[in-house]
């Protein structure tokens, strides 16, 4: 999915339909993220029993995490920050 800002494109969101389950798309999700960017920058208890993670870079920050949305959704975002402090 693509959300624009009034400036133009602030995030990009992810989703694996084709998971069997939550946990299995947070598994994969993960190894990609820590695979391709390393270890993220911040990590913290997250809702559902799945940890938050964060990955903080000059001008954008990917997030991974699940919270409940009418059951427990995964969010997988790329967002650039300098659009959205303005």
């Amino acid at each position: 999915m693509f959300v624009f800002y009034p400036k133009g494109l602030g995030e990009l969101r992810f989703y694996i339909s084709s998971q069997p389950s939550l946990e299995a798309s947070y598994r994969v999700f993960q190894q990609h993220l820590e695979g391709t960017f390393g270890p993220p920058t911040l990590s913290s208890p997250g809702s559902e029993g799945f940890l938050s993670h964060t990955w903080v870079f000059h001008g954008a920050e990917i997030l991974h995490y699940v919270s409940e949305h009418f059951g427990p959704t995964e969010y997988v975002i790329i967002q650039t920050t300098a659009e959205r402090k303005q």
